[in-house]
């Protein structure tokens, strides 16, 4: 876990091994019980944000679909972190 504590919150992930190799991705994610810091043990629908290309797991969107009543949650399945640096092993 990156991130516990914000309306956004970020983590890595195992993913499957790539040539033996362990992996991890990035991803973001939310809900409305984090946008307003009440735990009110209802279900959300859900939503996976997508993208193609050089876009990375924006939190803003995340934020978005959360304030909207979703759960939502962001990948960046190419190996970069939020501020798009290059995710590390360690």
């Amino acid at each position: 876990m990156l991130d516990s504590t914000s309306v956004a919150r970020s983590m890595t992930c195992e993913s499957v091994p790539r040539e033996g190799k362990p992996t991890r991705f990035f991803t973001n994610y939310s809900n409305p019980d984090l946008q307003t810091e009440k735990k009110t043990g209802r279900k959300f629908p859900g939503i996976v944000l997508a993208h193609g290309g050089e876009e990375a797991a924006f939190r803003n969107r995340v934020k978005k679909w959360a304030a909207d009543g979703y759960a939502a949650i962001a990948m960046d399945l190419g190996g970069k972190v939020t501020d798009c640096q290059p995710l590390t092993m360690d």
